[in-house]
């Protein structure tokens, strides 16, 4: 009896419980580790570019760019080698019948002069070379062409020949097509006297094809035509009058690396540029550098230096063949002879340098002796140098950075907290930009210099802790953009003195955030 009392007490008591729906939530705060790192020269200069002065007291940048490079494209650009023959058979072996693997013991020879404006070439070196060629024949039988180019060498000296096989085709239009790839060979093109220039020598032989199964007759109606063309020419070396060459032109220097960095002023001593000219190539030039434009966004300096606009000559490079010696000229651009620190001034991302240039000017005074070499261009190269003693106010550099805010949490309202460490000889302002658009200031705004001793040289670091106060919807464009953008404002503490910088100098920051939440289960 008390077993099923105790039974019946049990189903009260579980049908009695109810669940209860009712959420529960409560307040916390989260702390969020966001980014760390640093800042240094090498965000701004490659290190490969900088090197000590003599005393180790600060760096020096180093750069070449090189202005203009005048190439195979605008010395040899006009050379085509293309042209078709119609074999000349004579008629003294008309109706003669040539068994089958008979050569028909006659060469037909051709000699063609080409036109490649006012160059007159005697020979050229190829790195690579291909012959293509099309055979058409309407002979009544199978035919072996023999051609070959007495003037084109192999590196082993061996002239270049080829037999190719024509198909018989009842038709009457028999043809075939190929190529030939050469590697390291040389074209001479001074004619059989060494006397002429831009001349090729072509031979041809024709024979009764071991195919045929029966003899070969040739008549007046016989017809072999031939369409010859180098291609993809590679040119190591070309010798004879390389021609004039007038060219106006303009190129741009893409200086990328300074797209965001701006300034009110910048004072960098003493920069110097140098235009370096190397001429390898065999001819005498003139070269006129007409403007050397320096931009960013809408603004622009151009260069003033007494070589704006005026002639410069340039002397050919010299080959004896035991030694070769290109012929160099340099123009030194500093702030004695030009404005160059309005340029530094400007922080320019982009270069535009306007320049005509003449070769041969005099005409072919060299005798058939100029020369080109793939190895040896003309070319302009601006060299830059300038020591890192620097006063600068309000250079601006930005730096993304990603943001992972939890998407689980209710986040309501907080602070960032930055900790820097600087030791640049820089007063750094800086503000949190989201990447939509709003701007979060820091409390307090700026970072306090590294110290520095009366040469301008950092001797300690500077610890500085800073929060920033985000409100929800600050938070709620933190959790779209996901990403923050540091904006940082750098200045010298004085304007009357240059403040060295090493690598040792670094902007060292974390960032961190304590956030209200609400948690809802």
């Amino acid at each position: 009896m008390k077993r099923i009392y105790f039974l019946i007490l049990i189903v009260v008591v579980f049908f009695k419980c109810k669940k209860n729906d009712t959420n529960t939530s409560w307040n916390a705060t989260y702390n969020l580790p966001i980014s760390y790192g640093n800042i240094d020269v090498l965000d701004f200069l490659d290190s490969n570019k900088l090197s000590f002065n003599s005393d180790s007291s600060h760096l020096i940048f180093k750069d070449t760019k090189t202005v203009f490079e005048l190439n195979q494209e605008d010395f040899l650009d006009a050379i085509e080698f293309s042209f078709e023959d119609t074999m000349d058979i004579p008629s003294v072996i008309y109706g003669i019948p040539f068994s089958p693997g008979f050569s028909i013991p006659y060469t037909f020879v051709e000699n063609k002069q080409f036109s490649f404006s006012d160059m007159e070439l005697k020979t050229i070196s190829f790195n690579t070379l291909q012959i293509e060629y099309l055979i058409r024949s309407n002979i009544s039988g199978a035919v072996d062409f023999e051609f070959s180019f007495p003037n084109i060498y192999d590196i082993n000296n061996n002239t270049i020949t080829q037999t190719v096989l024509i198909p018989y085709d009842s038709s009457g239009n028999s043809s075939v097509t190929g190529y030939i790839d050469l590697e390291n060979t040389l074209l001479d093109l001074s004619g059989n006297n060494g006397n002429s220039y831009n001349e090729i020598t072509t031979e041809f032989k024709l024979g009764a094809s071991s195919t045929n199964t029966s003899d070969l007759i040739l008549t007046s109606e016989s017809e072999v035509i031939i369409d010859i063309k180098l291609k993809n020419l590679s040119i190591k070396k070309a010798i004879g009058y390389l021609g004039k060459i007038n060219l106006d032109s303009q190129d741009e220097i893409e200086l990328s690396i300074m797209d965001e960095i701006n300034a009110k002023n910048i004072n960098i001593g003493p920069p110097s540029l140098s235009l370096n000219i190397i001429n390898g190539v065999g001819v005498d030039a003139q070269l006129k550098i007409k403007e050397i434009t320096f931009s960013k966004n809408n603004d622009q300096v151009s260069i003033v230096h007494p070589m704006i606009n005026n002639t410069i000559n340039i002397n050919r490079a010299l080959d004896l063949g035991w030694d070769f010696q290109s012929s160099n000229y340099s123009i030194d651009i500093d702030s004695n002879n030009s404005n160059i620190q309005s340029v530094i001034s400007l922080l320019p991302n982009k270069v535009i340098n306007e320049y005509e240039i003449i070769t041969n000017p005099l005409g072919n005074i060299s005798g058939h002796n100029d020369f080109y070499n793939s190895n040896n261009p003309l070319k302009v190269n601006l060299d830059v140098e300038f020591p890192l003693l620097i006063n600068i106010d309000s250079l601006v550099f930005l730096r993304d950075i990603p943001l992972e805010l939890p998407e689980n949490f209710n986040l309501k309202n907080g602070e960032i907290f930055i900790e820097f460490q600087n030791s640049f000889p820089f007063e750094v302002c800086a503000e949190i930009n989201i990447l939509n658009g709003n701007t979060i200031g820091l409390n307090p705004t700026c970072v306090n210099s590294g110290v520095t001793n009366s040469n301008g040289e950092v001797t300690s670091a500077t610890n500085n802790f800073h929060t920033i106060n985000l409100n929800e919807s600050d938070i709620s464009d933190l959790s779209i953009s996901k990403h923050i953008q540091l904006k940082l404002k750098l200045s010298t503490p004085t304007t009357n003195m240059d403040y060295s910088i090493l690598e040792s100098n670094k902007l060292f920051f974390k960032i961190g955030g304590y956030f209200e939440t609400e948690i809802n289960l």
